[in-house]
């Protein structure tokens, strides 16, 4: 099964709904994809999801993604995920996810 976490950040911070979506999976034994969407240097944020216990995280960069746009995110989105087949792809109740 593949699991996909769609990670919030904002200025470089992953937000908590985030760590504690990736924190329940990784306690129910999965082990979530986590990926990133935006542009410039997503390192810290990426760094930060390590720290949480993410083994593998993938950064979309497009620029689309510039000034965030609902219709930026959903074509980075569907342009990774369409090539990975996931079973499920998680987001926190947060902006984005609403």
């Amino acid at each position: 099964m593949s699991t996909y976490l769609i990670a919030e950040h904002k200025d470089g911070q992953i937000k908590r709904v985030s760590l504690e979506i990736l924190s329940e999976c990784l306690r129910q034994g999965t082990t979530p994809t986590c990926l990133l969407l935006g542009t410039g240097n997503l390192e810290a944020a990426s760094q930060e999801l390590g720290k949480f216990g993410a083994s593998k995280v993938v950064v979309l960069e497009s620029s689309e993604l510039a000034s965030f746009t609902n219709e930026g995110a959903v074509n980075a989105l569907y342009g990774y995920l369409s090539k990975q087949s996931p079973s499920v792809v998680l987001t926190g109740g947060g902006w984005w996810g609403k």
